[in-house]
């Protein structure tokens, strides 16, 4: 009941919802399992991200930095519709859009989504190596603190 609340006014919303809207959902993004993520939030937050990104980045990023879940298996499915936000002339934008992917990054313990990860950075970022060495560095100090 509270995950379609969640995904009908702050996913679904048609103006930006304010921070304060979004946080109030904390206690549920601490409680969401991964079944109730895969099939209601995951493919809200795609199907949003695709249509107006501008509007929900922000939540989107509170809500994969708040929820307790491994990331790793969801990695592949953000990447490619973030990443095309992180090449956006709207600065909010790309920061928005490097704040998911650093998360995904630290919140991913499955070694193989990481070479995934910059694979697909450097296949949609392609020429933007300043970005993409941003990401190599991030993705190093995971791997580090992995082993």
């Amino acid at each position: 009941m509270f995950l379609d609340l969640y995904v009908k006014t702050i996913l679904s919303s048609k103006d930006r919802p304010p921070k304060a809207a979004t946080e109030a959902f904390k206690p549920l993004f601490l409680e969401i399992g991964h079944e109730d993520f895969k099939n209601t939030v995951m493919p809200s937050c795609i199907k949003m991200l695709k249509r107006n990104p501008e509007i929900v980045l922000q939540s989107i990023g509170y809500l994969l930095k708040t929820v307790r879940l491994d990331l790793s298996k969801y990695c592949m499915e953000f990447m490619p519709v973030v990443l095309h936000q992180a090449r956006h002339s709207d600065e909010e934008r790309r920061i928005n859009a490097l704040s998911i992917i650093e998360t995904l990054s630290e919140k991913s313990s499955d070694p193989d989504a990481l070479p995934s990860m910059v694979n697909a950075i450097k296949a949609i970022l392609g020429g933007i190596t300043y970005i993409v060495s941003i990401f190599e560095k991030i993705l190093l100090t995971y791997h580090v603190r992995l082993c």
